[in-house]
């Protein structure tokens, strides 16, 4: 997630006057403090992420989402149909090229004007959901 923040708050910030974005954390914060519910509100501000920053406590929004890693995209029409679930855009740790969020936002601009989405899933890049003992 960290190496994307820059590109994904500005997205946030070019589409929050259009869309509803919602960021959820569903990590099990036992293992992992940074991710309790309690830091959020300064991961938020540190990261200029203007949109709602829920948490999942019991998981439930990652389960019936079938995420698997942080972070996951998904983008849902105004009929309440996912018309995209996948990458941010073609940056990885292991290459050199720079976050845009040029897959998303393509996603975000054809739903808007209620275009199809041809798309093969280009699964998100990032850490696995840790989740917790019981789920």
């Amino acid at each position: 997630v960290l190496f994307r923040m820059k590109a994904i708050s500005k997205l946030v910030d070019d589409y929050k006057d259009i869309i509803n974005i919602v960021a959820v954390s569903s990590n099990d914060p036992g293992p992992h403090p940074e991710d309790h519910p309690d830091a959020m509100p300064v991961f938020k501000t540190l990261h200029k992420l203007h949109c709602d920053y829920i948490y999942d406590a019991d998981q439930s929004i990652a389960k019936a989402y079938q995420a698997v890693c942080t972070p996951e995209f998904y983008v849902i029409n105004k009929d309440g149909i996912i018309t995209y679930h996948g990458e941010f855009d073609p940056s990885h740790t292991s290459n050199d090229l720079m976050p845009t969020g040029s897959s998303l936002r393509h996603a975000l601009d054809l739903t808007l004007i209620e275009k199809e989405i041809n798309w093969t899933i280009n699964s998100s890049f990032g850490c696995s959901i840790k989740w917790k003992n019981n789920g």
